[in-house]
């Protein structure tokens, strides 16, 4: 009988780990990456140029500060005869009408009685704006273009209000030139900023950060509590460790200790049925799956993603962890990249 109480104690104390309530919680952390480009290019275009081509009407807007607005990471500019060159054409920013306008505030008393009225005045200007570009190669074959701005999307401007409409009117009348100068340099800045956008996207390796997330168990008095949480903060450093330019050497050494903690949580919970032992298997395989996908060790992160499906907790983050790395992999092969973690080469240009 003394022999049978040990065996029944640890009996007694696994069925009460087996029903304790588990919360689990999202941790999140900082990560980044390169984007890679829409545009497949030769690996030899590293430089691009920027023209400005503008009319008469807007000489006055410098070329300088609207090309100093386009910067393509990961790619050198140059003035001259670039492997892909950008040209902007900016046309005239035309005022469509021009007329005072009135808002009427109407007051009520507390039973919703009409008591007055106050006029208000300000001038309105409707505009449009018309901008464009393209991109072609050194040989002239064009790679791609933009419309960044539409004649027929029109643009409204609001003055302050007055107390009298010709208040309005004279401000109007008063200013219209800097009015205009002041319009014509928002839209060129928003213009060229969207353009740079899409050129970075398209054909730049812009950095990205992003905010990803691990589990941990929230539930304070589980047993797994206090370890769930260390091994988080162990992944977390070496996870946040990795940047733009670098997978750091050691990070397999510093993240070893989580990985072999989400590992033993498999074989220390394998109750089928009950759901808590199906979330900390979740969130084990969850872990694993995401630090090995965020690292590209992509065989590795579709096992774990697999068992995720497979351990029946929340299978449709298993398939979704699947299919994004699938897009990955497809992304990578079509530029013949390795990793999302790297400094772009700008050494030994060869010119076209």
């Amino acid at each position: 009988m003394k022999n049978l109480l040990p065996t029944l104690i640890a009996s007694l104390f696994f069925l009460n780990l087996s029903a304790q309530r588990v919360d689990i919680d999202k941790e999140w952390f900082d990560y980044s990456y390169r984007r890679l480009p829409n545009q497949v290019l030769e690996p030899s275009f590293k430089t691009y140029s920027v023209i400005i081509n503008k009319t008469v009407a807007l000489e006055a807007y410098s070329n300088d500060r609207a090309n100093e607005l386009i910067a393509i990471e990961g790619k050198q500019k140059i003035s001259e005869l670039a492997h892909f060159n950008v040209t902007v054409t900016l046309n005239d920013l035309m005022i469509e009408s021009s007329e005072v306008a009135e808002r009427v505030e109407v007051h009520k008393d507390k039973e919703g009685k009409e008591t007055g009225r106050s006029y208000y005045y300000y001038a309105k200007v409707v505009y449009s704006f018309e901008a464009r570009a393209e991109v072609k190669d050194h040989a002239g074959n064009r790679l791609t273009s933009y419309t960044l701005a539409r004649r027929d999307s029109k643009k409204e401007f609001k003055s302050s209000e007055y107390s009298k409409g010709s208040d309005a009117a004279n401000y109007y009348n008063n200013n219209k030139l800097e009015i205009k100068a002041k319009l014509v340099d928002e839209q060129i800045t928003e213009a060229i900023k969207s353009l740079n956008g899409s050129l970075n996207y398209d054909f730049g390796y812009p950095v990205m950060r992003t905010r990803e997330n691990l589990w941990s168990i929230g539930s304070k008095k589980h047993l797994e509590f206090q370890p769930s949480l260390e091994a988080w903060n162990t992944a977390k450093n070496a996870l946040s460790a990795i940047t733009a330019d670098a997978i750091p050497e050691d990070f397999m050494t510093n993240i070893q200790p989580a990985i072999d903690y989400y590992l033993s949580l498999p074989k220390k919970y394998t109750n089928t049925e009950a759901k808590g032992e199906k979330k900390i298997r979740y969130m084990a395989y969850y872990n694993l799956a995401q630090i090995y996908m965020l690292t590209e060790q992509f065989e590795l992160a579709k096992e774990y993603a697999q068992n995720i499906i497979a351990n029946d907790f929340d299978p449709k983050d298993g398939q979704k962890m699947i299919k994004e790395m699938d897009n990955l992999i497809a992304e990578m092969q079509k530029h013949n990249a390795s990793t999302r973690h790297f400094i772009p080469d700008l050494e030994n240009i060869e010119m076209p």
